[in-house]
């Protein structure tokens, strides 16, 4: 799996808005590293809408990576990201996602986001896998799998993907991976939308223990 760069936008300035955009298209045109904008607020000249909240940023991607972000940027997210009045400030952070979809790396202020995307430009993809995550952090392998589904539009391809519901509980798709309904003794209140889907819990408590056999142990979570 690749590492790539996340940009929480927008930064509050415009002009260097539109320079990391072209620094983060240079940089996957030359490297093939991809990246991705998460808009986390709007100003009068950054119309699009937030996807997530600053705080929630702050509470799902940055809080649970706390010993990693303090490993390879040498604060913690609190002291990087929350002011003195305790508002939580994401917006302008250029980020390093790892294989496992964490944040290992953050750039807002020493260096900032433009004079770290400059460098990323000169160095490739070795400088992203200079950043190791702590030993003890978690990977969140539900996280993994839904963000695989969300990519290649899993499960159930044949519905619209602005039609589904993204549960980020979910394990993955019953038919995609040819379960039948006798091996689940399905119930019709586990289907939302036309989708079926599986819990954290039943998954745990029924599917990694009688169906990953079937399935090659591909599924299997420790």
């Amino acid at each position: 799996m690749e590492r790539k760069l996340r940009y929480y936008s927008p930064i509050y300035d415009e002009e260097k808005h539109s320079q990391i955009l072209e620094l983060l298209e240079l940089i996957k045109s030359l490297h093939g590293i991809e990246y991705e904008e998460i808009p986390v607020k709007k100003t009068d000249w950054y119309q699009k809408e937030p996807v997530m909240s600053e705080w929630l940023v702050y509470e799902e991607h940055m809080k649970p990576m706390a010993k990693t972000i303090a490993k390879n940027c040498g604060e913690s997210p609190a002291r990087i990201f929350k002011t003195r009045s305790g508002n939580i400030s994401i917006a302008g952070t250029v980020a390093v996602i790892d294989e496992f979809d964490r944040v290992v790396y953050v750039s807002k202020y020493n260096p900032g986001p433009l004079d770290f995307l400059k460098q990323v430009l000169r160095e490739g993809k070795r400088l992203l896998w200079n950043f190791e995550a702590a030993k003890d952090e978690p990977k969140d392998v539900h996280k993994i799998l839904l963000r695989k589904m969300f990519e290649f539009n899993l499960p159930e391809p044949d519905i619209p993907r602005n039609s589904k519901i993204w549960i980020p509980e979910v394990a993955t798709g019953f038919r995609r991976m040819g379960i039948k309904e006798e091996d689940m003794e399905y119930n019709p209140a586990w289907e939302k939308d036309g989708i079926k889907i599986v819990d954290k819990d039943l998954y745990r408590g029924y599917l990694q223990k009688k169906l990953s056999p079937k399935l090659g142990g591909i599924w299997e979570l420790d």
